[in-house]
């Protein structure tokens, strides 16, 4: 008896406290037409690498697949021509597996919504499964840009980032916060603009 519970307690905090990897995408604003840039998500597990990458319906649709390497999740959004380029930046950090499972969940649900510029973009799309963790990516007025999303993930986890908790996998941060411009005047005007035409 004694054996049998001590391996169900094995197995439990082996799913409970077992890390899993998650990893987020930037593209820059040069690197799309509306210059606001691209934000999207994956979660790597022995299968590969589960997929989310939130667009309007005129970009093509939402993409939810899955891919068995690094590479293919870097270059995937531009071989389906719906970026210029591989994402400029690429953080990823660990979380458990109960919390892994729960953001894939919210993943799978919201990325079934339709994109909208102010309640559901790509970045609030990040926002909104980034919630699960506890990590801070902060609250963005009106409409968040990956640009902003950056500055808050930064912002608001600067101890994950000094004892490594949050990692970056391709790029430089602050290089990225440095080049990019204040992207939310940009958007809405270029967006606004767009709807008079």
């Amino acid at each position: 008896m004694k054996k049998l519970f001590f391996l169900l307690f094995v197995t439990f905090t082996s799913i409970v406290f077992a890390n899993k990897d998650v990893y987020v995408l930037i593209w820059g604003s040069t690197q799309t037409k509306t210059g606001a840039g691209h934000s999207s998500l994956a979660f790597k597990d022995a299968l590969g690498f589960h997929y989310f990458s939130h667009y309007p319906t005129s970009a093509g649709g939402s993409l939810d697949t899955t891919l068995a390497s690094y590479d293919e999740l870097t270059r995937i959004d531009s071989l389906l021509n719906i970026q210029l380029a591989q994402p400029q930046l690429v953080l990823t950090f660990n979380v458990t597996d109960l919390v892994f499972e729960s953001m894939k969940l919210v993943a799978e649900k919201k990325i079934k919504k339709r994109w909208t510029l102010f309640g559901l973009n790509c970045s609030n799309f990040v926002k909104q499964v980034f919630r699960k963790t506890d990590y801070d990516v902060g609250y963005a007025f009106c409409i968040s840009t990956p640009y902003e999303m950056v500055w808050d993930i930064r912002d608001h986890n600067i101890n994950a980032f000094q004892k490594g908790k949050i990692k970056t996998v391709r790029g430089l941060l602050y290089g990225y916060l440095i080049k990019q411009p204040k992207t939310v005047p940009y958007t809405i005007k270029t967006f606004l603009l767009g709807k008079k035409n």
